[in-house]
């Protein structure tokens, strides 16, 4: 017996079901474009797809200052000598803090450089064990946490206050 004709065509999809494949064919676009970047070479190191599923987890629980840090360390983008005698913003590279004529490189900052020592070791007590590359410190959201603790702690990059108030005195 044949169902009648109004009965015959499948059920509408719910608004549910199209927004969860919108979303799926969104992510997999994004990926795509991700993925063939040039950048991706770089940025594969530290996660295996577009959504840097560690990065949202970690992000989510900073405050903004602590949070622009964490974009500057993963994008390299990070204000330190090396940097900006890159981009020939200061007429030298060596760092200033720990006078060894070392590059001040942020793997230096970060591993090396003899000023911080006392709060660094305090991130490797709080990681368990020590490293030297930032692939590692990026590898968990308790160590990017840790390492983002020691570098607002370090207070190499001020938090800046009430910047309109200074802009409209200069003024």
């Amino acid at each position: 017996m044949d169902l009648p004709r109004l009965l015959r065509t499948p059920l509408p999809r719910s608004i549910s079901a199209l927004r969860q494949d919108l979303k799926r064919e969104a992510k997999s676009r994004a990926n795509n474009i991700i993925t063939a970047s040039p950048r991706w070479d770089w940025f594969k190191e530290f996660e295996t797809d577009y959504g840097f599923h560690n990065y949202h987890k970690t992000v989510e629980k900073l405050d903004r200052h602590k949070a622009s840090l964490l974009v500057k360390i993963r994008t390299k983008h990070i204000p330190l000598n090396d940097y900006l005698y890159k981009r020939k913003v200061i007429q030298t590279n060596v760092c200033q803090q720990c006078q060894r004529g070392a590059r001040e490189s942020l793997s230096h900052f970060l591993f090396d450089c003899t000023k911080y020592d006392r709060i660094r070791n305090e991130m490797w007590t709080k990681i368990g064990n020590r490293t030297d590359t930032l692939e590692v410190l990026l590898s968990s959201q308790e160590k990017t946490s840790a390492m983002i603790e020691y570098v607002d702690k370090t207070g190499r990059f001020p938090r800046r206050r009430n910047t309109l108030q200074h802009r409209d005195e200069a003024t």
